[in-house]
């Protein structure tokens, strides 16, 4: 029921309930997908290189073409073949050359020039920081504004920022 046209509107029932719910869960994993969709970029295997690279571990590429940085020491000399045939295929040089898109496109580590390390900054402090001082921001702006008008703004806000990222 209501409390006539002034008072406030009661929505109940635990229908409703669960529908909120539901809605809200459903807006957490979204999130926390969004969240962990970098994790996922951050090592994709340069297709066409599981062979060459089998044993080894790649250094990032850094959008160069050779220079990426010498093989870890103590490697014996097979060793470090293999790791410089892995560089060479996932940069597309000499006999890789025609495979198509080479590392700096497929993968962050690549690409970003970020070593593992880096990554897990960026991922956790990088995330945690700014959503705890928006969230408080959020906070006081929810308490002090109508909540008809904050939800247009976000929705606005949210449109815009889709709108940018698809053009």
């Amino acid at each position: 029921g209501s409390q006539g046209s002034h008072g406030p509107r009661r929505v109940g029932g635990m229908a409703y309930r669960h529908y909120v719910l539901l809605l809200l869960l459903l807006t957490y994993i979204h999130c926390l997908l969004s969240r962990m969709l970098p994790a996922f970029l951050v090592s994709v295997p340069v297709p066409g290189c599981q062979l060459a690279c089998a044993g080894t571990t790649p250094a990032p590429l850094c959008q160069r073409q050779d220079g990426w940085g010498p093989p870890p020491a103590g490697l014996a000399e097979e060793a470090v073949v293999a790791y410089d045939e892995c560089q060479r295929c996932r940069a597309r040089l000499g006999t890789y050359g025609d495979e198509g898109k080479d590392g700096n496109w497929f993968n962050m580590e690549d690409g970003a020039c970020l070593e593992q390390w880096q990554y897990g900054l960026l991922m956790g402090y990088g995330f945690a920081i700014p959503f705890v001082f928006g969230s408080l921001l959020t906070a006081s702006v929810v308490d002090s504004v109508d909540r008809r008008s904050m939800l247009a703004l976000m929705l606005a806000a949210w449109s815009a920022a889709c709108g940018m990222m698809a053009a």
